[in-house]
């Protein structure tokens, strides 16, 4: 006697389902760490990247966030580091994608 699932294929299906899903859980923990270790990169050092336009950053600092002491200063450092994390991953993972896709080839048709 067999079970009901290996007969239906509904087994393979729900395997093949926790694969699926298992792709953007893959992707958001991609994401995550690669923005949090491009960012500590970023502040650990500095001398790697271009340096940031002293009028933008000036009008950032003062104008827009109106830091009043150097802790602040750090906090807006650590969110544009986040940022340009973010912006770097991003470019990063969708090359990755369409290169991929490229040498993967079209998929078939179900």
């Amino acid at each position: 006697m067999t079970l009901p699932l290996l007969q239906t294929g509904t087994l393979r299906q729900a395997v093949g389902h926790r694969q699926k899903t298992s792709e953007p859980v893959a992707g958001a923990v991609w994401v995550a760490i690669s923005i949090i270790l491009s960012s500590h990169l970023l502040l650990a050092n500095p001398q790697l990247f271009p340096e940031f336009l002293k009028p933008a950053a000036q009008w950032l600092i003062l104008d827009l966030y109106d830091a009043q002491n150097q802790e602040e200063v750090a906090d807006i450092e650590g969110w544009i580091a986040l940022a340009i994390g973010l912006i770097l991953t991003s470019l990063v993972t969708w090359f990755a994608i369409k290169i991929w896709r490229r040498l993967r080839g079209p998929r078939p048709s179900t």
